[in-house]
């Protein structure tokens, strides 16, 4: 007997009664040879299924059942399901795997023509035993998803069935490989024959191809290439299906991208030449996977001749090292520029400085104009961060850009611009107009300095500002109580 429960329902078969079993025997062993009359038919326990209604009556009973043997036989079921027996004798499906001889221990007969003689639990059926476990998405699928007439592959098992009218209830008949049930899932196109499906997937999901690694290809990736998505090496397929549930778009995980053939025996098969076919080599004479900035200097200025690039070194250029040039100490400030931020546009071929952007062009061109003091003010005074180092676009053209060190006032005037007292000459107010404040000044007061009333006080960062805001308005917040 096979082990575990049993997957099939078994349902109990009416008894003979002992006459009934005296006739019977009687019939079978006189072989059944003589026209029998229809009264003989009584001794059946019942009318077969549709599957066996062509082996009706008692000259067939011997197609299934054995003189003097109780049930039916194995072997004689086996001789007409032919496609079975070819699989037990390969050792291949659920059948082969059964200990129990007795067909009709799972398959009953003679319970009426509308009898279902594949009673089959396929809750507690254990796939394993067909050779073919269930794992993964495998698991939730019903069972007819896979078992339908289209994909019965075995041509001994589609003619029988279909002889039989049987086609669309066999289980039998399915072959294994994906493709057989995905095929119209497959995004690849023909990319991959011969290769299983497998090989790049679970059956978890076609999602991110968990079982590929790069490194197994003729193209191992390095560097920065390892920080890339799929998509941005492997270009789209036209008119692929899409996988079972997942969206359109191209993207690393939906396998509907180019991925064989695909050129990658040199860098500009994917990189567009920014050296316009200038430079001799490959682009591995100088760099590599880490980044195009990259470059191993000491190959480069020893070997490679500038004047292929067309531009000749001469001056200043004939004496410097290639990153004195080649990395834009402007930090891509001029990029944008129409000229794409040309060096020339500013220097000469005999140095860096002086440079050929003074007054005149900062006049016409920069969006910041120079007016009062910042005329003579020395371009380092602004164009410098903190900690000394060259830059060109200062953001925002206000005051505080560059004045925020010199502030005096703390936070009293948080809101208002730094012109709405000041001018562009100095940082003294040339004209402030008290009387347009809340305290107009007049009598013995129009004659006092700003810093008679407003004085100088410590701040909690060790620093000092004059008080402006908020500032008392009565006598005695000036002159105190009188005596």
């Amino acid at each position: 007997m096979p082990a575990g429960p049993s997957p099939c329902v078994r349902d109990a078969r009416p008894r003979l009664t002992p006459w009934v079993r005296v006739a019977f025997a009687a019939v079978l062993a006189a072989g059944a040879v003589a026209p029998v009359p229809a009264g003989a038919q009584l001794i059946s326990p019942g009318k077969l299924s549709a599957a066996h209604a062509e082996l009706e009556g008692l000259r067939n009973c011997t197609q299934c059942h054995r003189l003097r043997q109780k049930g039916v036989d194995r072997e004689l079921c086996l001789a007409c399901h032919t496609p079975l027996a070819d699989r037990i004798r390969r050792d291949a499906g659920f059948h082969a795997t059964l200990e129990e001889r007795d067909c009709a221990t799972c398959h009953k007969d003679h319970f009426g023509r509308e009898f279902d003689i594949l009673r089959l639990d396929t809750l507690a059926f254990d796939h394993e035993l067909t050779g073919y476990g269930l794992t993964g998405l495998h698991r939730d699928a019903d069972c007819r998803a896979c078992h339908t007439p289209s994909l019965v592959e075995d041509a001994a098992v589609r003619a029988f069935k279909a002889d039989h009218g049987a086609l669309e209830r066999t289980f039998l008949g399915l072959p294994t490989g994906c493709v057989s049930c995905h095929t119209p899932d497959d995004p690849h196109q023909d990319q991959f024959t011969g290769e299983g499906c497998e090989d790049c997937h679970d059956t978890d999901g076609w999602s991110g191809a968990r079982g590929f690694n790069h490194d197994e290809t003729r193209y191992r990736l390095t560097g920065m290439h390892r920080e890339v998505t799929c998509a941005d090496c492997h270009p789209p397929l036209e008119g692929v299906p899409r996988p079972s549930g997942e969206s359109a778009g191209a993207s690393p995980s939906d396998g509907s991208l180019r991925f064989s053939p695909l050129a990658f025996q040199s860098c500009s098969a994917c990189h567009q030449d920014p050296h316009g076919g200038s430079m001799p080599g490959t682009c591995g004479s100088c760099h590599d996977t880490g980044g195009w900035y990259r470059v191993d200097r000491t190959r480069v200025e020893s070997s490679f001749d500038h004047r292929a690039t067309g531009f000749v070194l001469e001056g200043v250029h004939a004496r410097s090292s290639c990153a004195s040039c080649h990395e834009d100490a402007h930090g891509g400030d001029f990029a944008t520029r129409a000229d794409g931020g040309d060096c020339r546009s500013c220097h000469g071929q005999d140095g860096w400085l002086p440079a050929e952007y003074g007054l005149a062009r900062h006049l016409a061109e920069a969006a910041f104009p120079l007016e009062g003091a910042h005329l003579v003010t020395p371009c380092a005074a602004c164009h410098r961060t903190p900690d000394g180092a060259l830059v060109i676009r200062l953001g925002d053209a206000d005051c505080v850009t560059c004045h925020a060190l010199d502030d005096p006032h703390g936070d009293q005037f948080q809101g208002r611009g730094c012109a709405a007292c000041h001018g562009v000459d100095a940082f003294l107010v040339p004209r402030f107009d008290h009387d347009a404040t809340r305290y107009p000044l007049d009598g013995a007061h129009a004659a006092l300095a700003c810093g008679d009333c407003h004085r100088s006080e410590p701040t909690g960062d060790g620093g000092t500002l004059v008080r402006y805001r908020p500032l008392g308005t009565e006598c005695r917040d000036c002159h105190g109580e009188a005596p």
